[in-house]
């Protein structure tokens, strides 16, 4: 394991990356690097905005991935019919 693996007091493995990266693709793609994981390993990015996003939702990505071989990037949307809708609620019907 790299040696700036950290685990924080809720037990969830995390890496220090680089401050200059321009997007979270490239916070990843260090991420993976630093990890040694091979090309066809699928990681799901969890972005920091979205913490109480359903396992349910992560696994449907990862699933949807390996099912689909020749997919190198998936993100998981729903359509905002009402701007008063929130990201829990959106969640929520999953």
């Amino acid at each position: 394991m790299p040696k700036s693996l950290r685990r924080a007091r809720t037990r969830v493995d995390a890496i220090l990356t680089s401050p200059t990266h321009e997007t979270g693709t490239d916070r990843l793609a260090e991420a993976v690097a630093m990890l040694g994981l091979a090309a066809e390993q699928i990681v799901v990015n969890v972005q920091g905005d979205e913490p109480l996003l359903p396992p349910q939702v992560i696994d449907a990505v990862a699933a949807a991935l390996d099912q689909h071989a020749d997919c190198e990037i998936a993100t998981a949307a729903h359509p905002i019919t009402d701007a008063a809708e929130s990201s829990t609620r959106t969640w929520s019907r999953w």
